[in-house]
């Protein structure tokens, strides 16, 4: 049996992950679980619209094509193979500062809240390949 922090009541996390013990709560928090949806700072979310929007024009100015639409629900091919690379992507989903970082802004414009759950929905989703 898993040790029983004294006070630690079992609870889900955002997206219904559900932590059983304090060890599985933090192990839970380091995946990028949290307790409620993150709320992004309109800046934030300005300056990643910017950036998003710059590469877009860019790569159409370079190929003449233009990129599909972020789908934030469903599973479409598109979504499952953001989930897939996304999910296993390394690095921290908060800065030192405590703001987002890009591949955490990315994750929940794709309607993902955590690499955890991004992974598990590519898992799932995937065709295979046989």
């Amino acid at each position: 049996m898993a040790f029983k922090m004294k006070g630690f009541v079992p609870h889900n996390m955002y997206d219904k992950k559900k932590a059983e013990t304090h060890k599985e709560h933090l192990e839970l928090k380091e995946k990028g679980y949290t307790h409620s949806p993150v709320k992004q700072d309109k800046e934030q979310m300005a300056s990643y619209n910017k950036k998003n929007s710059k590469m877009r024009s860019d790569h159409k100015k370079e190929t003449g094509k233009t990129l599909g639409n972020q789908l934030t629900s469903g599973t479409d091919p598109r979504r499952v193979s953001f989930a897939a690379r996304f999910g296993g992507m390394k690095g921290p989903m908060k800065k030192p500062n405590g703001d987002p970082t890009n591949k955490n802004i990315a994750l929940k414009k794709w309607g993902f809240s955590s690499p955890g759950e991004a992974t598990a929905f590519a898992n799932k989703n995937k065709k295979s390949n046989a």
